[in-house]
């Protein structure tokens, strides 16, 4: 319907990087055009105002934890605060403007990897195209729910897609998964799952495996190679920052 229609015209592969858009171009116009015209602007994109000033606070406080953790240096926590969409000129009603903005292809790779470690194991995958459900860690299929800006985004041309979802709901006769994100399979690979293990396999070309049941590798002997050290190294990297918080107090 149009609301889901407005939040795609922020981003249409992920409700989170959507949501972080919105909030970015309404701090814009709150800031151009005031409160009244700010609150025009998001009816007229079928958002909430108090939901959208709620979620800009909490940006606020996630952007200072992220610094004083060591994830950001505290100049690019400033800039990512602050950043905004193309001005509007001084006395013109936002309601007027089709403000947006767009991250860097950096800072989406970090906010994705920030994804993955907060919902390890809220993983999905097509893996045929004949079935319009994903299939998840505990064995069941879920589809993607109408509200989220991936309804009816499941790939026709057989190949595996992933996903990452933050909540699950059921019912009797049907599962569903709230507030998705369409990952590529390197992210996976990296940042996704509570535990891994190796598992080599020749045959399937995997040589991990996520939570006891996704499969992950390359055929490519030295490609998994790789892999398998640098997904040591984040580990090893989410250790010592863990720890260096820890010091900090």
């Amino acid at each position: 319907g149009p609301r889901r229609e407005a939040q795609k015209a922020f981003c249409d592969w992920s409700d989170a990087l959507a949501a972080t858009y919105a909030v970015m171009a309404w701090e814009q116009v709150l800031q151009k055009a005031g409160w009244a015209e700010a609150k025009i602007w998001a009816k007229n994109k079928f958002m909430s105002p108090t939901r959208l000033a709620s979620l800009s606070r909490d940006k606020m406080y996630l952007l200072r934890d992220m610094a004083r953790a060591g994830l950001l240096k505290a100049a690019d926590a400033e800039e990512m605060q602050m950043q905004a969409p193309t001005a509007l000129e001084d006395g013109s009603r936002a309601s007027d403007h089709d403000t947006f903005v767009e991250l860097d292809s950096r800072t989406v790779a970090m906010l994705m990897a920030v994804l993955c470690t907060a919902f390890p194991a809220n993983l999905g995958v097509q893996t045929e195209p004949s079935v319009s459900e994903l299939k998840l860690a505990n064995g069941g299929f879920a589809a993607i729910s109408s509200s989220s800006v991936n309804s009816g985004a499941l790939r026709p041309d057989g190949k595996p897609s992933w996903w990452l979802y933050e909540e699950l709901q059921m019912n009797e006769s049907r599962s569903f998964i709230q507030c998705t994100t369409r990952l590529e399979d390197w992210q996976i690979a990296l940042f996704g799952g509570l535990r891994y293990q190796e598992t080599h396999n020749a045959e399937k070309g995997t040589c991990m495996e996520l939570d006891y049941w996704l499969q992950i590798g390359s055929k490519n002997e030295a490609a998994n190679e790789l892999l398998l050290a640098v997904r040591q190294d984040v580990r090893d990297a989410y250790t010592w920052k863990a720890l260096e918080a820890l010091e900090r107090g």
